[in-house]
Formats: structure tokens, C-alpha cells, sequence
């Protein structure tokens, strides 16, 4: 899963990116009608307070993903895509956040919908540190 992840977001450095990466996850959602939810985040919710080891393997893998949110994001405050007061590590726990929770809601529901919600309030907090083009 975090192969997959990586595949994407190492290439991210624009809203667009961001933006194709957000429907790449909500078509595999939409594929499964809300069902299984996300690897890794139920993995943590059943295994996280049963065994300390497992915890710890389960935090670097969401921390993983986390850094390769924040590198994307890294990537567009460099190119001038947002200004210099978006906080990059902010933002990805922001979105990370989010989708952990609509991959929940979508999985009890078996409904895609919260997911279709989730990502786009998370990318809104990212839009809003865009630069326009007469900034740049």
C-alpha cells in the first residue's frame, strides 16, 4: 500500500497532483463501495492497544505516508505553488487526519460518500495557502 502511495506522491509538486492523487484514492473507494477501509488504518485501530511492537511498526508506516505528504507538499512551497507560511507537516497530518476518518465512515456505512468529503476539506486547507498567479 505505501508503495502504491509513494508511486503517486513522489511525483505531486502542484494542486493538480494533489488533486489526481485525491481521485486515485476515491475511485479505489468508490471501486469498493466503502468496504475495507484503509489497510494500515485498521490495522492500527485493531492491533494498536493490543501489542507495543506492532504499534510502533504501524506509527513508522503512518508516519511514512505523513512524509511523503509533507515532501509533495514541500515540493509546491518550493516551486511558489503555496506561500510561505503554509507549514507542509501541518497540512499532511491535516490530510491524513481526514482521510483516516473518511475511510472509516465510508467502511461502517459501506458508502464511498464520506470520502468524496474528507479529502476535499483537507485539500481546501491546502488551497488556501495557493499562491495566485500574480503572486508567484
Amino acid at each position: 500500500m505505501l508503495e502504491r502511495e509513494e508511486r503517486y506522491l513522489r511525483r505531486v509538486d502542484s494542486l493538480s497532483g494533489q488533486d489526481r492523487w485525491c481521485r486515485a484514492i476515491l475511485q479505489r473507494v468508490t471501486a469498493r463501495r466503502g468496504a475495507l477501509g484503509c489497510e494500515l488504518g485498521s490495522l492500527s485501530t485493531e492491533l494498536s492497544d493490543q501489542d507495543e511492537t506492532t504499534r510502533v511498526d504501524l506509527d513508522a508506516h503512518l508516519t511514512s505516508w505523513i512524509s511523503l505528504l509533507t515532501a509533495a507538499l514541500e515540493r509546491m512551497k518550493f516551486n511558489g505553488t503555496l506561500s510561505g507560511d503554509a507549514d507542509p507537516q501541518t497540512l499532511a497530518t491535516g490530510i491524513m487526519a481526514a482521510l483516516q476518518g473518511g475511510y472509516v465512515l465510508a467502511q461502517a456505512t459501506r458508502d464511498p460518500g464520506p470520502m468524496h468529503i474528507a479529502p476535499d476539506l483537507a485539500m481546501d486547507s491546502v488551497r488556501a495557502h495557493a499562491k495566485s498567479a500574480n503572486d508567484k
